[in-house]
């Protein structure tokens, strides 16, 4: 995955948070589903910001039975989300051309 393809994802884009909450369902398993892609993230990535209320949100969510199974930290929690919300967006956008 190269850093201009991970550029791509913005959250203020309605596919792309969709995809991005469609790519983080698969990783956690609760948040509030009235949370928007960007609350999701930022809870997400609270501990990197040293953001002491997001951290809070950590607990809520989970965050940290997904990192002891499969990363370090919660960058690379993030970039997992983001690789597969990228890969759903390429998938859309493929099939879509195909119809």
């Amino acid at each position: 995955m190269t850093d201009e393809r991970s550029t791509m994802l913005e959250l203020d884009n309605t596919l792309h948070a969709d995809a991005f909450l469609m790519a983080a369902a698969h990783h956690l398993s609760r948040w509030p589903r009235e949370w928007t892609a960007q609350q999701l993230e930022s809870a997400i990535l609270a501990d990197e910001y040293e953001d002491i209320e997001g951290m809070e949100k950590q607990k809520e969510i989970g965050i940290w039975e997904p990192i002891d199974r499969w990363c370090e930290n919660s960058w690379q929690l993030h970039t997992l989300i983001e690789d597969l919300a990228l890969d759903i967006l390429d998938f859309l956008s493929l099939h879509k051309n195909k119809s």
